[in-house]
């Protein structure tokens, strides 16, 4: 199964690529935007933390609890972005910018030190379960972007509705891989990440 994910990824790095280029562009952005507009980053970063509560519950560090709840939401996420990039892919471009844009918004205001964002909070807190969850955004990003637009592409011509079978199959395939990779980055973000933090709340 290895061996079939590395050539399936190997044959679709163009794809990967555009996904990682999209959340690059919109981590500029957001910390450009982070930087030269602190105070109403910080607000909208709070707005997001406020529905991201509102979709998993309280997160307590070093639960099973926390972890199943982030767990289960970054799978739905990537459900309804898979399942949304049908028409012509738009979900899953825009999901990748608009997280983008939330990493660099965060990078920006711990950059600068406002409200309650220490400047150790990125890699203190994200890098741990960043480096595998991360890679599966762009994961489900990068297929979102073949569900909607791979079918259209010129060498599909005569074939199109068996190339869009053929991705979804893909699709399907990964799931376990994304599910294994959803689970330990909820488990580090919650027994690791979220303990990290705990600890350094002093400094």
């Amino acid at each position: 199964m290895l061996g079939y994910y590395a050539r399936l990824f190997t044959s679709s790095r163009r794809w990967l690529l555009i996904a990682a280029a999209l959340f690059v562009l919109g981590m500029a952005v957001g910390l450009a935007f982070g930087i030269s507009q602190p105070d109403l980053s910080r607000q909208r970063l709070e707005l997001a933390m406020t529905e991201l509560r509102a979709n998993v519950g309280p997160i307590e560090a070093g639960t099973w609890t926390g972890v199943s709840g982030i767990f289960l939401n970054n799978v739905r996420a990537s459900a309804i972005v898979l399942a949304a990039s049908l028409f012509f892919g738009l979900m899953a471009g825009f999901g990748l910018i608009a997280n983008g844009v939330l990493l660099g918004l965060l990078m920006g205001v711990a950059t600068m030190g406002v409200g309650r964002v220490p400047w150790y909070f990125v890699p203190v807190g994200i890098l741990p379960h960043g480096v595998i969850e991360i890679p599966a955004f762009l994961i489900v990003g990068a297929w979102g972007l073949r569900l909607g637009l791979r079918w259209l592409a010129a060498d599909a011509a005569g074939r199109r509705w068996q190339v869009w079978l053929g991705v979804f199959g893909e699709t399907l395939r990964l799931a376990p891989l994304l599910i294994l990779l959803f689970g330990v980055a909820a488990m580090i973000e919650v027994m690791v990440t979220g303990l990290l933090l705990r600890g350094l709340a002093p400094l």
